[in-house]
């Protein structure tokens, strides 16, 4: 090892005397240290080494490390307005599946008074199918595909927030929600008919 120079964990040595007159001259100064390997470089050693040469030390930081820190916050943030959106979307489609199989329910009175025994279990799955699996399924599929186009002017080929990704999710957990509201609407409609009395509006519509 020369003499002057401060050896460092990884084989790299740097001048005290080069770093001493850099300061002297321009206590602003910003040096660039690069491995010749293309290694990373030792930053402890090199932090020790700047508190030896220099009365106050030296900060050691990497390209662009203050851009990075400050929008680690936003990038967190930003995932947890996603996490929450989807959420949000995943309530607001169990709403409309309820509504669904309400409107169904209530329209399955009539259709029990009209329907035979026989046919009675195809007929309530043929109603829920159009009545809720359709509608919610449609929203499903057709919303991230709306979504896309509305957002495409803002992105304009550029980086956007409104990913392939949360589009197909958003979608898929509307889909999810219709696969489960179908049955579940049938699963009522076929054991409990016994307990719903027709109404004076249903039996007219038997008639």
């Amino acid at each position: 090892m020369a003499p002057g120079e401060q050896p460092l964990r990884g084989g790299s040595r740097i001048g005290t005397g080069d770093l001493a007159k850099q300061a002297a001259e321009d206590t602003t100064s910003t040096l660039a240290l690069v491995h010749p390997g293309g290694q990373n470089l030792d930053v402890p050693g090199l932090k020790a080494v700047g508190y030896q040469v220099f009365p106050r030390g030296a900060g050691v930081k990497a390209l662009g490390e203050d851009n990075i820190t400050a929008d680690i916050p936003n990038r967190d943030q930003g995932r947890w307005i996603v996490l929450l959106g989807i959420a949000g979307i995943g309530v607001v489609a169990v709403a409309a599946g309820c509504a669904a199989t309400a409107t169904f329910l209530r329209r399955d009175r009539a259709l029990a008074a009209r329907s035979t025994r026989a046919d009675r279990g195809r007929v309530v799955r043929s109603t829920a199918l159009w009545s809720v699996l359709v509608p919610l399924a449609s929203a499903g599929l057709v919303g991230p595909l709306v979504a896309a186009w509305l957002t495409a002017p803002v992105s304009n080929g550029g980086p956007t927030y409104v990913t392939t990704g949360l589009l197909i999710t958003c979608g898929a957990v509307v889909v999810v929600v219709a696969l489960l509201a179908w049955p579940y609407s049938v699963l009522i409609a076929t054991r409990r008919p016994h307990a719903w009395a027709l109404t004076a509006e249903d039996r007219t519509a038997a008639k």
